[in-house]
């Protein structure tokens, strides 16, 4: 039974040390079609001793995003950067945009699935809420009009609820299913691909033509 118990605790050992001092290796199928059509379109992968990484860290623990950094990408010229980002067990994996903002607009998240409703819709919706702690509130936004019944706003426990521009509704039809997440000071941006049937390239085109078309409106 020693022996037993012992085995058990020398394989604990082993995991452990694997997860938290292995050192991760990024997808190479998933890397070489993102760094190929982001190479296409200017961007250069970030050193991961760039302060970028810290402040994404920052924001996607902020806002209860359990997910790894596996890289960063940042374009001359830019102020914003494309991050690839992947669940600890490396089964899932996202492609996000990441903007700072000039003042600090508030910790919320908010969810958009627009053309999915019924049992699907509302399947996404709680299993997405499930996701978020008990430190995040639902809204109900009417300003939000139609799109209030198509995605949901969670907003942080004691604080308001923020100011969303006007520009920034209006823009909400055009993006398509989008997952928005405000630290505060840092904005992480991700274009929801529910079927995955997407490439790597074609995500990333999209993810940088939404990006554009929010990135000063948020």
């Amino acid at each position: 039974m020693i022996a037993g118990l012992v085995g058990i605790f020398i394989a604990f050992l082993i995991v452990f040390f694997v997860l938290f001092f292995g050192k991760r290796k990024p997808d190479q199928k998933i890397a070489l079609q993102l760094n190929n059509y982001l190479a296409l379109q200017g961007f250069t992968l970030l050193d991961t001793k760039d302060p970028i990484y810290k402040e994404i860290a920052n924001t996607c623990k902020i806002t209860k995003y359990s997910t790894f950094i596996e890289q960063v990408y940042r374009r001359m010229g830019d102020d914003y950067v494309i991050c690839w980002l992947a669940d600890f067990n490396g089964s899932t994996n996202h492609i996000v945009a990441a903007f700072p903002k000039d003042k600090n607009i508030g910790t919320w998240i908010m969810l958009l699935i627009p053309g999915i409703s019924g049992v699907s819709g509302k399947f996404i919706r709680k299993s997405f809420e499930l996701t978020l702690s008990s430190n995040f509130t639902r809204m109900d936004l009417q300003v939000l009009g139609q799109l209030n019944m198509e995605g949901d706003l969670y907003v942080k426990k004691g604080e308001a609820i923020p100011h969303l521009k006007n520009e920034f509704i209006n823009l909400l039809p055009q993006c398509g299913k989008i997952v928005v997440r405000s630290g505060g000071s840092v904005v992480l941006l991700e274009r929801i691909s529910v079927t995955r049937t997407e490439t790597w390239e074609e995500e990333a085109r999209e993810l940088l033509q939404i990006t554009k078309l929010l990135r000063y409106h948020i």
